[in-house]
């Protein structure tokens, strides 16, 4: 804001002022990142410090009772029983998850094509504002969210169904463990440990299926526990019938945990969805989602060359450059332009034209090609940057963007609407809904036009306010 473009001259030089702006824009960006990630660092030293502080703690109970054997067998009550609950939780959650994953694979409804035009459907095609605005302000959470309606009964069925015996499980394991104690001979807590945790295993309801056994391996291993000797059983078995206070507060025990395994699995099923939903690539001139099936090819793009201006058309003889192979992106949901905030140069009024429109007619105005500071030169600070404009489209796509060049290209003689300079009619309806909210979006760089046709443009649809929001439907279970 100090340049010396700005305090010399009465009028403000944009260009300089915009890029202050981005200076200032990008070191707040950059600050907040490190404050976050400094963070989130802080938050997993705190977290794993707790964690060892936790397991010296238990190590030291168990240390201090090793002389007494009533104190030795609370002490591997306490951690045992702890230990059980944990695992359960842990078992559960992979089976929800599992679960849940199968049956997005197997849903013929969440996948990127069904989604896609169901998407479309629902937001540009019946002009619903609130969806439109979701699908071009973050399309691929949108694609989510369309998705969740899908699986959300599921999603419902299978967390109730695993967690339905949830406290059945604790107390099965506890018990256990507890008989197992009562019942059988050992030496030090290594054999015991040993002991209950192959009964836990053995206990049929956590064997639902034989493809989990893996899962379970892992499981109940108790790798706090140290070895030491017991040298009163009658007393240690005495002490380790604590493990039963666990049925102390079972239920609110049980709940809190439900409510955290259903948000678990919620996120891994926005995670799964994600995944399914493939690439998340956005066309840079409208936003239109990526189609194209992971993982992409790379293909033939040719590079850029301005027409010679030596040969005939027909008949040049120039060398061409060799094409290059890129990973390329595809849609066929293209959209107007304005939807993501492009404006025409000069009279910055909304660009109502498909991003493959007038491919090779216009150009693309792509800011300022600075000057060089010529110090010999005293008129150097009052002469204006250039507008960079880059001709035709199709120029600037192929340099900018090489990854979506094949997919417009091809569209802009075979697309839908390829051959006029304005939107299909849904477009235009459905810009004329949410217009006041992409205007006012964009309104440091967007002005609205003072009138439009009502040949082409409906007037009479209900639009949304300027200060309207989506209200997602993503963020929790219910």
């Amino acid at each position: 804001m100090n340049s010396p473009c700005i305090i010399k001259q009465i009028c403000v030089e944009k260009h300089i002022l915009c890029s202050d702006l981005a200076v200032i824009g990008l070191n707040t960006i950059i600050t907040e990142t490190i404050a976050k990630e400094k963070l989130d660092y802080e938050l997993n030293i705190q977290n794993t410090t707790n964690e060892i502080k936790e397991c010296q703690d238990n190590l030291y109970k168990q240390y201090m009772a090793m002389k007494n054997s009533i104190e030795l067998g609370k002490t591997l009550a306490e951690t045992i029983g702890k230990q059980i609950i944990e695992d359960i939780c842990r078992l559960l959650q992979r089976r929800i998850d599992k679960d849940i994953r199968e049956d997005i694979v197997k849903s013929q409804f969440i996948n990127h094509e069904a989604i896609q035009k169901q998407a479309y459907e629902q937001s540009i095609s019946q002009a619903n504002g609130e969806n439109i605005l979701k699908y071009i302000y973050d399309i691929n959470r949108y694609f989510i969210e369309l998705s969740l309606k899908e699986v959300k009964t599921t999603l419902h069925a299978v967390t109730h169904h695993h967690t339905l015996n949830f406290q059945h499980l604790i107390i099965k394991a506890i018990d256990t463990a507890n008989k197992f104690v009562e019942e059988h001979t050992y030496e030090d807590t290594l054999e015991l440990r040993n002991g209950i945790r192959k009964a836990i295993l053995d206990i049929p309801e956590l064997k639902s299926t034989e493809s989990l056994e893996r899962e379970l391996y892992s499981m109940f291993a108790f790798n706090n526990v140290i070895r030491m000797t017991i040298t009163d059983k009658k007393l240690f078995n005495q002490g380790f019938e604590n493990i039963c206070t666990y049925y102390k507060d079972i239920e609110k025990t049980i709940n809190d945990l439900t409510k955290n395994i259903k948000t678990e699995a919620f996120n891994s099923c926005k995670q799964s969805i994600a995944l399914r939903l493939g690439c998340q690539a956005r066309c840079p001139g409208c936003g239109a989602k990526c189609s194209k099936t992971e993982p992409h090819q790379k293909e033939e793009v040719e590079v850029w060359q301005d027409p010679c201006k030596i040969c005939l058309p027909s008949d040049c003889t120039c060398k061409h450059p060799e094409p290059s192979f890129v990973e390329t992106h595809e849609s066929t949901y293209h959209l107007a332009t304005a939807f993501r905030g492009t404006r025409y140069h000069k009279t910055h009024t909304p660009c109502l034209e498909l991003c493959y429109q007038r491919w090779t007619t216009i150009g693309v105005h792509a800011g300022k090609q600075h000057q060089p500071n010529n110090l010999q030169n005293e008129k150097s600070d009052e002469t204006e940057d250039e507008d960079e404009i880059i001709f035709p489209k199709a120029k600037y796509y192929n340099e900018r963007y090489p990854s979506w060049y094949n997919n417009l290209k091809k569209q802009s003689t075979e697309g839908n609407a390829c051959n006029e300079r304005i939107p299909p009619p849904d477009q235009r309806r459905a810009w004329m809904v949410v217009r006041h909210a992409i205007v006012d979006r964009h309104k440091i760089s967007m002005i609205d036009n003072e009138e439009y046709d009502d040949k082409l443009y409906p007037l009479n649809v209900e639009a949304l306010p300027a200060d309207f929001e989506p209200r997602w439907k993503d963020e929790n279970f219910e």
